[in-house]
């Protein structure tokens, strides 16, 4: 069996420290890039993780295994970026020496975060974990505690989570205080840290990071969209809860959370559909009626839903004028629709009949 001792180093530590392109294969370079890491950062831990490959690289060797060592890098940001770099060298590691099995040499949990991204590539035979032994005294720990902060400080994944989020509620909760309203403070500790949770969890940032990349007039409609309908759902919300106190029946404050809420809410969604409808006017897109559709039927829909109210607040309440706006909806989306497939078809038709030779 063909081993590969392989060392991950996924902020990339080693290769911003001396200034070495990677990946590093082989005894010799792995050894020389070692040393050089081991004089320029002799605090990091990676360079326990590189020796400890070495030793066992030797070890191996002397046992007459078949193998190889060398050292991939993602980097300093982490993330997608990081991993998909990660694939990228290990592949050339792989064509130079096709291995059967790794044996996965780590010196922490932030490295073996890229153990099923390494397997999609090649099996993992073992996993060597390196631990430093650190003395006891209170001067040295307090030694290692400040170089885990600096560290941590450098290194944006962790400062943000970290350093971020308390530092966020460190000013929040001060401004409430000095406002007179610190009995307040448990509901926004809990809106920011759900807030964040939930935005980690769903990886809305760097949905939202990739949405501004792509197009920044997307991103800001999209972001007073979700504003508007948010105060949309919160006013009408708050208006149908003055009535339900009221003791109003349940279908009476559903009407009036519909009034006080639609023509917001539909302006918001009117924001976003206008936003892409000019992404796609100035891209030139064939797709541009599909947004002239939605738009249309945005302005049926708050119609439709108003002719709803009276009906939801009594059932007994005369329906004619719904079934008429439902109708008109239906007829004019179709025959918008009718006409702008009919327009592309002739469209299409003419551009075939220039293409053809005289």
């Amino acid at each position: 069996m063909k081993l590969l001792v392989l060392c991950v180093d996924r902020d990339n530590d080693i290769g911003e420290a001396i200034n070495v392109e990677t990946p590093i294969m082989g005894k010799d370079k792995v050894m020389e890039a070692a040393a050089k890491f081991a004089l320029a950062c002799p605090e990091d831990s990676d360079v326990n993780a590189i020796f400890a490959a070495l030793q066992l690289y030797e070890d191996l060797r002397r046992e007459g295994s078949n193998c190889e060592i060398a050292i991939v890098t993602g980097l300093r940001e982490g993330g997608v970026k990081a991993d998909t770099k990660i694939l990228s060298e290990l592949d050339a590691v792989l064509e130079k020496y096709p291995a059967d099995a790794a044996i996965f040499v780590s010196d922490g949990a932030a490295d073996e975060q890229v153990i099923p991204v390494v397997q999609t590539k090649i099996p993992i035979y073992s996993i060597k974990r390196v631990f430093v032994q650190q003395s006891k005294s209170v001067e040295e720990t307090y030694v290692v505690f400040v170089r885990y902060l600096k560290k941590l400080v450098k290194e944006p994944q962790y400062s943000r989570i970290f350093l971020g989020v308390p530092g966020l509620l460190t000013v929040v909760f001060a401004s409430l205080y000095l406002a007179g309203l610190f009995q307040y403070a448990g509901a926004v500790f809990a809106i920011i840290v759900g807030g964040m949770m939930f935005t980690k969890g769903f990886n809305l940032d760097k949905y939202a990071i990739a949405l501004w990349h792509s197009s920044p007039i997307r991103f800001l409609t999209a972001v007073i969209a979700i504003i508007v309908c948010t105060v949309a759902i919160y006013r009408g919300a708050a208006t149908a809860l003055l009535y339900l106190s009221a003791g109003e029946s349940l279908g009476y404050v559903t009407g009036i959370f519909l009034q006080n809420a639609v023509d917001l809410f539909i302006l918001g969604l009117g924001i976003f559909i206008g936003g892409r409808l000019f992404i796609k006017y100035v891209e030139e897109s064939p797709e541009l009626w599909h947004d002239i559709v939605f738009l249309v039927a945005l302005i049926f829909l708050r119609q439709i839903l108003m002719e709803a109210v009276p009906i939801i607040q009594n059932p007994l309440a005369d329906f004619t004028p719904l079934l008429i706006t439902v109708g008109l909806a239906v007829l004019t989306c179709s025959l918008l629709v009718a006409f702008f497939t009919l327009v592309g078809k002739i469209a299409l038709k003419r551009e075939g009949g220039s293409a053809k030779p005289a």
